[in-house]
């Protein structure tokens, strides 16, 4: 088989690999963070929140009348999980490219794919995937325009990183800190290799632009005013560019806030994160990978690259990412912008797991031997991150976020309770009612939760049976209030009111036998 077909071959493998795990994984109802905003917007062809994501809109939209799934949430899930795979083909075919197809490919696709952060964010209705897309796009797009034979080839490559450099805009800012290195780059390569013209710098530029234009999308939609939810007013040219620009949140900022560490904390987070997600042995990799850069000019030109625009990326981020990364909540907020540099990290690994072998076989032959090992290095790293993130960790931000909207449920649920005693009977049965609906579905969709749930369950039963049950049965009612009361006290055995919750659970019994002795007779 040729170099070429084995590419493609192995990218392709790759992103059904992925693909199929993503899948898998992708949440079949709303998960948490900016997942609802963006899922409300494609099906209102509405605004989200600054800079808007114009093309995540309308790409969700399309998807939505193309595979309506189970519910809106689930299939712009599986949109993102098709982003986030071709992430990690875009990473596997740019080792590939430059280092030949192999297990540094894999490794390099492979590894970022299963990387905690990287699967947690592929797999929901977020902008994130299709940045990571985007810059596997361009990390593939530069090693073909490195690699191209000849001039002409290395045009059309530019045109086409042209059209990526401002596709890539529309969605999600942060990757103009690679757009800005990557764009003098190409230019001055085509420059040296005679390349460059008035009408080829026009047409690069047109292709630039003509990337843009997913943001007609946001006044066209604030002018037609269609969509129940929407953000802000982009019909006049002052509401589109503080819309653009992000300037309710502050341009260069996360957020508007006086909250802020200094620039090596933050540098430090990301690296304990690169250790912790991307393991040490990948960062070993991407050392070798700079370090064998040097016997190639093209190799060394690449890397080059890749090491510029994460190290700048990873600077002026954490120079500007104003949050309090000490609270958990707010470092979840962050971390999720440490995907674009983490995607540089993992093609520095591959290329140098790639040339490591190709290097060992030309000093001490035995290819086979080497090339045989880098697999089963690759199949264990990938394994291992598998085993490791396949669930969220107790402290990840997307845990404690479903924590607090579990426990903002709750306290909507234990409102209606309160608010029910202090009303008419036929008002105050409706809200019993459903303070009690809501009770069931957050007990019942958790594990391990509070023991004052619990109580709060049994008690919105028992007064919801004293109401005459609204359409659930007395002997249901009667079981849930003596079941969640008598676990209460297991849980809480020295609560002050044990002595009456007793009193209350035999009251209960009583009531539930006579019931059912009715019931047989």
């Amino acid at each position: 088989m040729s170099s070429d077909k084995l590419t493609w071959t192995l990218t392709g493998a790759t992103v059904a690999c992925v693909l199929a795990v993503y899948v898998a994984s992708a949440p079949r109802a709303v998960p948490g963070g900016d997942s609802g905003e963006l899922i409300t917007a494609a099906c209102e062809l509405g605004v989200a929140h600054p800079p808007g994501y114009p093309l995540f809109t309308m790409l969700s939209s399309l998807l939505l009348l193309l595979l309506p799934l189970s519910s809106p949430a689930h299939s712009i899930n599986v949109l993102c999980a098709v982003f986030g795979a071709g992430a990690s083909g875009g990473l596997c075919f740019t080792v590939c490219r430059l280092a030949g197809p192999g297990p540094g490919a894999v490794l390099a696709g492979g590894v970022f794919a299963v990387s905690r952060l990287v699967w947690q964010w592929s797999v929901v209705a977020e902008v994130f995937s299709l940045n990571n897309l985007f810059v596997g796009v361009l990390f593939s797009l530069s090693a073909c325009f490195l690699c191209a034979k000849s001039v002409q080839q290395k045009k059309k490559f530019a045109l086409w990183g042209a059209l990526f450099c401002g596709l890539s805009l529309c969605n999600q800012h942060t990757l103009v800190l690679y757009v800005v290195i990557i764009i003098p780059w190409a230019l001055l390569h085509l420059y040296t290799h005679n390349g460059l013209s008035f009408i080829g710098l026009v047409s690069l530029g047109t292709c630039f632009l003509a990337g843009f234009v997913p943001y007609i999308y946001l006044p066209i939609s604030s002018y037609l005013n269609r969509a129940r939810w929407s953000w802000g007013d982009q019909t006049s040219l002052h509401g589109f560019l503080t819309h653009l620009l992000r300037a309710e949140y502050g341009t260069f900022s996360l957020a508007k806030t006086d909250e802020n560490l200094s620039l090596l904390k933050m540098l430090r987070a990301q690296w304990n994160h690169c250790v912790n997600d991307l393991s040490s042995p990948v960062l070993m990799l991407a050392v070798l990978g700079i370090l064998l850069s040097i016997r190639s000019r093209i190799r060394f030109v690449f890397v080059w690259l890749i090491v510029t625009m994460v190290s700048i990326y990873s600077v002026f981020f954490a120079w500007r990412a104003n949050l309090n990364i000490e609270k958990p909540l707010l470092l979840g907020v962050v971390e999720r912008f440490w995907l674009q540099a983490d995607a540089g990290v993992c093609v520095l690994a591959g290329l140098g797991l790639s040339w490591a072998v190709c290097w060992l076989n030309g000093r001490l032959s035995r290819g086979t031997v080497w090339n045989t090992g880098a697999w089963i290095l690759t199949a264990g790293l990938i394994s291992h991150m598998i085993s490791l993130n396949h669930s969220f960790h107790p402290g990840s931000w997307e845990r404690i976020a479903n924590e607090e909207m579990w426990q903002a449920r709750m306290k909507t649920a234990f409102f209606l309770f309160d608010l029910a005693e202090n009303m008419e009977r036929e008002q105050q049965a409706r809200l019993y009612e459903l303070s009690y609906y809501l009770y069931c579905q957050i007990v019942d969709a958790q594990v391990d939760y509070p023991a004052n749930w619990d109580k709060n369950l049994a008690l919105a039963a028992e007064r919801l049976l004293q109401s005459g049950g609204r359409g659930y049965s007395l002997d249901s009612l009667l079981s849930r209030s003596i079941h969640h009361f008598s676990r209460y006290l297991h849980r809480e055995p020295t609560d002050p009111q044990s002595k009456a919750i007793r009193s209350v659970i035999t009251h209960l019994r009583k009531e539930l036998d006579k019931l059912r002795d009715r019931q047989k007779g």
